[in-house]
């Protein structure tokens, strides 16, 4: 199988590097194998990507290429997943974080593209409901309950830059209380709890070293609330000698008393008070890059 038609998705509207780097990689990639059909497509509107992505998801021999951060990569992916696509995708890191890159992408993403090199990856299929109506997304690499998405929505309303980010964390590390989430009959206070595949998120915060995205199951790392001063302890921790997860999983269910905050990868959702939410790690879903 050879890929015929690549499609890099930017957001012309970002702060970083998105439209010049689709740009610039587009060039060398036609460069690189003139007989490949490539277009370059900007958003223009939120979700936008996740739309463009599912018009061009039908055929295998797609490469659907997001040239953003974990955010707008996950706009992609869903566009691909929820219109049971064949096409593959990949991201060109062009955001803050840029997890799911360093974590999964090939050293040489134009040799990847031209030799057709795929595999495929787990994701984490979310389901639950949202405004009375059944609600289901994917992530390719973490979903995040508590801090997680609080921190999220922060940083994607105020844009800080690299300075002002890290007081916008502290300070919410600080003014944060705890979420209360149901699982296993019980209701606990986390600080946080996140499902992850990957063995690393939000650019510093080391999870799992023997993290796989191929074995069909993910990790849930659990943090239970106990002060805002070990929320910056715990944080810390993890930055620098990593954390451990509670269980290895292909399901997870819980839910909460009190409307919740949801981050799948960089996207922030909220989701029903009283209602399950269930978690599966789908095994061999995605194809992307290899």
């Amino acid at each position: 199988m050879n890929f015929h038609t690549v499609i890099i998705i930017y957001n012309p509207n970002s702060t970083g590097d998105s439209e010049s780097n689709a740009k610039d990689f587009a060039e060398k990639l036609r460069q690189r194998d003139a007989k490949l059909k490539v277009s370059i497509i900007p958003t223009k509107f939120a979700g936008h990507a996740e739309e463009i992505a599912s018009n061009y998801a039908e055929s295998e021999e797609t490469l659907i290429i997001s040239s953003s951060g974990d955010g707008g990569y996950n706009e992609v992916i869903n566009g691909v997943m929820l219109s049971e696509g064949e096409a593959s995708t990949a991201v060109l890191p062009s955001g803050n974080a840029n997890d799911h890159h360093r974590a999964v992408a090939p050293d040489d993403m134009l040799a990847g593209i031209v030799k057709a090199r795929v595999r495929k990856i787990e994701v984490i299929k979310v389901t639950g409901m949202m405004n009375g109506k059944t609600w289901e997304r994917y992530a390719h690499s973490y979903v995040g309950f508590g801090l997680t998405p609080k921190v999220g929505k922060v940083l994607t309303e105020a844009r800080p830059n690299a300075l002002t980010e890290k007081w916008h964390v502290i300070k919410q590390a600080f003014a944060f209380k705890h979420v209360k989430i149901q699982t296993d009959g019980e209701i606990h206070r986390y600080n946080s709890l996140i499902a992850a595949t990957i063995d690393r998120m939000s650019k510093v915060i080391k999870l799992d070293d023997d993290a796989s995205m191929n074995d069909g199951k993910m990790e849930i790392y659990e943090s239970r609330f106990i002060s805002p001063l070990r929320t910056i302890k715990d944080l810390l921790f993890a930055s620098t000698k990593g954390i451990t997860p509670t269980i290895r999983t292909k399901s997870f269910m819980l839910s909460s008393p009190r409307p919740l905050l949801v981050q799948l990868d960089g996207e922030v959702f909220t989701l029903d008070a009283k209602q399950q939410v269930t978690l599966t790690c789908e095994k061999d879903r995605l194809a992307t890059l290899a």
